[in-house]
């Protein structure tokens, strides 16, 4: 997100180039408040729900890892 933001800051790049650092953007930002909600959510639950919650928490990030890496190679491959 950090050469993202530094692309769309300086208006940098192609049109291509800028709306992709969007979406990256969108996408982080996104991902941010959904953890932050599940992480505050789960330090005023029962335990069992508080596990609920941190399991939820950790798939979603795997889930927006694994979709960071899947842009980065198609932009390395140089597809749409």
């Amino acid at each position: 997100w950090v050469p993202a933001l530094w692309t769309v800051y300086h208006h940098q790049g192609s049109r291509q180039v800028l709306s992709v650092s969007r979406f990256s953007l969108k996408l982080t930002f996104i991902w941010a408040i959904a953890y932050s909600l599940l992480w505050l959510s789960s330090l005023q639950t029962s335990e069992t729900f508080t596990l609920r919650l941190l399991y939820l928490n950790g798939l979603l990030t795997s889930a927006y890892i694994l979709v960071c890496l899947g842009f980065m190679f198609r932009v390395w491959q140089r597809k749409n």
